[in-house]
């Protein structure tokens, strides 16, 4: 039997614990030997990183000890943390960050050197040499206040240590070797550029553990991606020399030949290292993830006839990387409705073949939202993109106003907010919130044009867009202008921030190890993004003051939580705490929560669920309303 509950108020069964920790993440899938080896991210294991397999009997193997957790921290960020060949998996260890090797014995050891201090060298990225003998990786090296990034090779029993093979750019990634051993291909690229405003791609002649003979290939075709040879030896690479992210090949004369031409995006901004969009079935058969109104889905293209197809596959949503080997894929996929699995497919069947992950979590789909893409024209026609999750339960009867609106705003802020099963958000809008994403100018899947926009735009363009698509749901009322909250993490913090500090139209605000002091920032992030306010803001300093949150926080009236990870590398707390001082000065209400032993975005399900938590509680003490959840109350400090 239903009732009408108020917002907020609803009883659902998909609690703060359910998000955190029900379920391990799978990613990064691999093939090898006719098993399928994926990467395994555990909340209620604090987050640890496992590399796991699955034969044909259907028995799934660890292969990292338990005291290990596969995790690299190159640019922070990291990305692909392990490679298979024949059995053999190495992979990069987030305590040490050496590179270890497990045999199919069980003898687990160290392959590359202890660094000279914690954590100061580095690897990612690793590729296995035809032979299966030594690889490349991605190198960085943390030398007295300075950060070196190299491409570097070494033998895969640890018989000696690394050689540098190329060096000298600022950042390195995709070392891949030719199918004969004889070319290296790798893409660099130096500040201020970012990896999707231009690479270069380039290969070498691999002579004796040397790269000689080192020519460009391309350095007019924008932001290149994912240099990958074909089993016959033809380098391929996606560019957006045309405005989209789409496919190329080198051709026997030096030439480059588009292989795609979608208004679709078959490529990422390159975050984590090792990303990938593309695998090859055979010489003459790529499957791609194409990436369309917020949804990556399969397809394959016949680089004979040209055709790109999407696959059988659909209504599955991939994660990148997909991968490939004897005329099979295996991907990372879900649906709107349920979560990512680890799958096996080849062309000639219609469905895939379910190999991990997706573990029940007790939630009938009839408590799910159900996303919906829109398009919202501004005051110019020019569209902005955004996701909505209305609010759905069935076991509640709806009041007649219209509800409280959450607009979550992704990070990056060269990011995109897909629309994939996402419990954080089902969260809400089993609550009785709606929930809007934004993929606001600048955002990654529409085209290089769209995400430009952000060029020098950075707390203009981002906070006008949000504040578009709320104002949109409010006037086509689906949401309730007295209950509008602004939140997001990292960059998307510093959106929430710029937007209470220069728009009334949120009653609240949320900020995750958000920016609030651009200066502070420039100071004191890593090497990765150290130069990237240079694009969105400009390279003078007093842009940064005038563009900071900090410098306005006595504009900000509604309330604001602050989260915060103590060991934060990218956004430190420093970030939060000025912004604490700030609101204590001016007596805005606010309440902050840090979480010991955590970096940048949460990983601990201990942590995730708090941060839930104490999130529902400050809107209920915020718009005054009673969960059903049974969780402590949040402290806001109030001067006022």
């Amino acid at each position: 039997m239903t009732a009408t509950e108020p917002y907020g108020s609803w009883a659902s069964p998909i609690s703060a614990e359910v998000v955190a920790g029900a379920v391990d993440r799978p990613g990064w899938p691999a093939l090898d030997s006719g098993r399928v080896y994926w990467h395994e991210q555990r909340p209620r294991q604090q987050g640890r990183g496992v590399v796991c397999s699955v034969g044909a009997d259907g028995i799934v193997t660890e292969h990292t000890p338990t005291d290990h957790d596969v995790r690299t921290l190159v640019h922070e960020y990291g990305g692909a943390a392990y490679v298979v060949r024949d059995g053999i998996v190495w992979y990069c260890n987030l305590d040490d960050q050496r590179v270890w090797r497990w045999s199919p014995d069980g003898v687990v050891e160290p392959v590359t050197p202890p660094p000279p201090s914690e954590r100061s060298v580095r690897y990612a990225d690793l590729h296995v040499a035809p032979d299966g003998t030594w690889m490349t990786a991605v190198r960085e090296r943390h030398v007295d206040g300075a950060v070196l990034n190299e491409i570097v090779a070494f033998p895969g029993d640890g018989g000696a240590d690394p050689t540098v093979l190329v060096s000298g750019s600022d950042f390195y990634a995709a070392p891949r070797i030719s199918p004969d051993g004889t070319t290296l291909a790798w893409l660099s690229w130096d500040h201020p550029a970012m990896p999707w405003d231009h690479t270069v791609l380039s290969t070498g002649a691999l002579d004796g553990g040397r790269v000689t003979g080192t020519r460009v290939l391309v350095d007019d075709a924008g932001a290149v991606f994912q240099p990958a040879w074909s089993p016959d030896g033809i380098l391929h690479f996606v560019a957006d020399v045309d405005g989209w992210w789409n496919l190329y090949r080198m051709t026997a004369d030096g030439a480059r030949e588009q292989l795609t031409h979608e208004q679709a995006e078959l490529g990422l901004p390159l975050w984590f290292l090792g990303e990938a969009m593309y695998a090859f079935l055979d010489s003459d058969r790529i499957a791609c993830l194409v990436n369309r109104d917020a949804a990556l889905r399969l397809h394959v293209l016949d680089t004979t006839s040209g055709r790109l197809d999407e696959t059988p596959l659909t209504p599955l949503l991939c994660d990148p990387p997909p991968v490939a080997a004897d005329g099979e894929v295996a991907v990372v996929a879900g649906t709107e409705t349920s979560l990512p699995q680890v799958r096996r497919w080849r062309p000639c069947e219609d469905t895939g073949r379910v190999v991990a992950g997706g573990a029940d979590v007790g939630v009938h789909p009839a408590h799910l939202s159900r996303p919906q893409h829109v398009s919202i024209a501004d005051e110019d026609g020019r569209p902005v993109y955004a996701v909505l999750w209305p609010p759905t339960n069935p076991d509640v009867v709806a009041p007649a106003d219209p509800p409280p609106l959450l607009v979550d705003v992704h990070g990056g802020p060269t990011g995109q907010i897909m629309r994939d099963l996402r419990l954080r958000l089902q969260f809400w809008t089993s609550r009785g919130f709606a929930v809007v994403a934004p993929n606001y100018g600048g955002s990654t899947g529409y085209g290089r044009a769209y995400r430009e926009q952000l060029k020098g735009a950075w707390g203009i363009v981002d906070v006008a867009d949000c504040v578009r698509v709320a104002r949109w749901l409010v006037d086509n009322g689906h949401a309730d202008p007295a209950r509008v909250a602004i939140r997001g993490g990292s960059a998307g913090g510093y959106t929430t921030l710029v937007a209470l500090t220069t728009r009334d139209d949120f009653t609240a605000g949320v900020s995750a190890f958000g920016v609030s002091d651009l200066r502070l920032l420039v100071a004191e992030t890593h090497k990765f993004e150290s130069r990237y306010i240079d694009g969105l803001v400009g390279d003078d300093p007093s842009a940064w003051s005038e563009r900071a949150p900090i410098e306005h926080v006595d504009a900000i009236t509604a309330p604001l939580l602050l989260l915060q990870g103590e060991e934060d590398q990218i956004v430190p707390p420093s970030q939060a705490e000025r912004m604490v001082e700030g609101l204590e000065a001016t007596g805005t209400p606010y309440a902050y929560v840090t979480f010991p032993g955590e970096q940048h975005g949460f990983r601990r399900a201990g942590s995730i669920r708090r941060a839930i938590e104490v999130e529902l509680a400050f809107y209920a003490r915020v718009w005054g309303f009673a969960p059903a959840d049974q969780i402590d109350s949040v402290e806001v400090h109030d001067h006022g």
